[in-house]
């Protein structure tokens, strides 16, 4: 399994929540990520990943996705403030700490904990702040730390365009320049004279429209 290639619905419901003003059963929306996290540590069991990977994944999950709602008006109260996935998983309130540390952790061996420096970008992509959202000059550090993190990847997968990229780049295509098998001075030249003929069969058609006008206007005698 490598959600590098092929995020799960966890990371995908991130920006979601995010960026969702209001909702109408926050209960039930904890009940189904819940399920989904379930379901997400069963994949990666079937997929080989270690214990340690699958523990440390849920947990990089679950508080991006606490902080998402969070910061939104209806997850600021209610079910979440008390009950959020990290209580329900880890039996903690709060992970912006732990988060990095985890980070500091794996970044020490990336080669071997790459899929999970790969998450922990994809959250950090996706606006999770942690502890740097309080820190003075605290978006700036984690900006820094985003950069650090995206060139150590690099350093194990090469410069691949991940899914969740901010610019994703495409792959070189090879385009041929189109050129025109007439050349453009003679496309010119041909336009000009479909002009011309176009302007003397109007005036002739206009001729024969006001000729017979201009014959009852001249013949018409002035009044005295």
């Amino acid at each position: 399994m490598c959600w590098s290639r092929r995020p799960t619905p966890l990371i995908n419901a991130i920006p979601q929540i995010r960026h969702s003003v209001s909702h109408e059963d926050p209960a039930q929306l904890r009940q189904q990520l819940i399920d989904q996290i379930r379901r997400f540590e069963l994949s990666c069991q079937q997929s080989g990943l270690g214990y340690e990977v699958i523990i440390g994944a849920r947990y990089c999950l679950c508080t991006a996705l606490d902080e998402a709602a969070a910061l939104t008006p209806w997850g600021s109260r209610g079910v979440w403030t008390s009950n959020g996935l990290l209580v329900t998983f880890h039996n903690e309130t709060w992970g912006g700490e732990k988060f990095f540390q985890l980070l500091a952790k794996l970044s020490q061996n990336p080669r071997r904990h790459i899929l999970m420096l790969e998450l922990i970008y994809f959250c950090l992509l996706l606006g999770f702040e942690g502890r740097y959202r309080v820190l003075d000059n605290g978006r700036s550090q984690l900006e820094t730390i985003k950069q650090r993190l995206l060139q150590m990847i690099k350093s194990v997968r090469g410069n691949y365009a991940a899914a969740l990229s901010p610019h994703p780049t495409d792959q070189p295509v090879l385009r041929k320049l189109w050129r025109p098998m007439i050349p453009l001075w003679a496309c010119a030249a041909v336009a000009g004279l479909a002009a011309c003929l176009f302007y003397i069969v109007l005036n002739w058609r206009l001729g024969d429209y006001t000729s017979p006008v201009l014959a009852r206007i001249y013949q018409t005698a002035l009044r005295k």
